[in-house]
């Protein structure tokens, strides 16, 4: 877990000998554990354990130590490979419906020209539904897609690309969550031959 054992948290302790002694790393409760054990075990000073939250700020003199009045605002910060952003951000909600129901992909192939569908929509899912059910309710979601894409393309002449996606997304979420109680993350892409 990256934690040291009690016995070891006591050796470092005794070792280090500190004046004052701020338990890092974990809940609180976990670090006021450690902050315990220091002064139980190892001889801190219950005025010299300091128990610090995200955004104190540290005040190290020559002879004191002290955690100031003022306080700096934190915040989560999502850290991702070699890219960085906030916690809740669009991106962290999609791997969240993914990691819980999967992933459809709803390929709708349109003509060109005319813009009606030239065949029933592919789908591809990931996650989704088990493999005995794949066929049944794939085939099931692709009528459901092409329905919704005829739909909105007949109710709406006007509808631009975006539209058309977000109506087919809506109505395969409802009737994935009707039928099968799950929302996988829905990604319609349309196809102009």
């Amino acid at each position: 877990s990256g934690h040291g054992y009690q016995e070891e948290l006591k050796q470092m302790i005794k070792m280090v000998n500190p004046k004052y002694f701020i338990p890092v790393h974990g809940e609180y409760f976990m670090r006021h554990a450690h902050g315990i054990l220091a002064e139980k075990d190892c001889g801190i000073k219950n005025e010299n354990v300091l128990m610090m939250q995200n955004g104190n700020i540290l005040i190290a003199e020559k002879d004191k130590v002290v955690i100031a009045d003022a306080k700096i605002e934190t915040k989560c910060i999502l850290i991702d490979g070699l890219g960085e952003g906030q916690t809740g951000s669009p991106v962290q909600v999609d791997r969240q419906v993914m990691a819980e129901n999967g992933a459809l992909v709803v390929l709708v192939h349109v003509n060109k020209k005319t813009k009606h569908l030239m065949k029933t929509p592919d789908i591809v899912s990931r996650g989704f539904v088990y493999m005995h059910e794949t066929e049944e309710v794939a085939a099931r979601i692709a009528e459901v897609a092409g329905e919704a894409y005829k739909t909105i393309t007949e109710k709406n002449k006007k509808a631009n690309r975006q539209d058309v996606k977000r109506y087919i997304k809506q109505t395969v979420d409802r009737y994935t969550y009707s039928k099968l109680d799950r929302r996988p993350l829905i990604v319609p892409l349309i196809i102009e031959n």
